[in-house]
């Protein structure tokens, strides 16, 4: 038996076990339309991808995978509109949009474009890189306030 197969039936099989749960009952069935549409509801909500696996009976990694589909199908790039539709970061987005791209090569988007976005991807980190500092010093100064108020109480 070649290895393709071996490997099919390993994973057959753990499905097989899985289902055997109620957390994990769904584990390798198909998705339907209105299970997808319930998912996206649940992120742009801010559901947690471990909650939204146990509403579905479905593994974290099977929510990521068809939240991933999902965004990696939608017709509109606005990071913005997707970040807040899928419960993802800007960055997050960019990255598996990115990946769409790179998928997609030159026959729908241009070179510009790719560059375009690996801009927005490295402006959102710098961002992110600069809020995180930001952050750092308020909660320095935050604890040299305290210790005044302390020393003066």
């Amino acid at each position: 038996m070649n290895k393709i197969m071996k490997k099919s039936e390993r994973m057959y099989s753990v499905m097989k076990d899985l289902r055997q749960y109620e957390e994990t009952k769904n584990v390798g069935r198909a998705w339907s339309k209105r299970e997808e549409n319930l998912l996206i509801e649940e992120l742009s909500q801010g559901k947690n991808v471990i909650e939204i696996a146990e509403i579905h009976g479905r593994t974290v990694r099977g929510i990521t995978s068809r939240r991933n589909l999902l965004m990696r199908n939608e017709p509109s790039i606005n990071i913005e509109e997707l970040s807040i539709k899928y419960g993802l970061s800007k960055v997050e987005c960019s990255k598996i949009l990115k990946d769409k791209l790179e998928e997609m090569g030159n026959t729908n988007v241009t070179t510009t474009k790719m560059e375009e976005m690996e801009n927005r991807i490295k402006k959102l980190e710098m961002d992110n890189e600069n809020l995180n500092k930001k952050l750092i010093e308020m909660n320095n100064l935050f604890e040299q306030h305290l210790k005044l108020l302390e020393a003066i109480l």
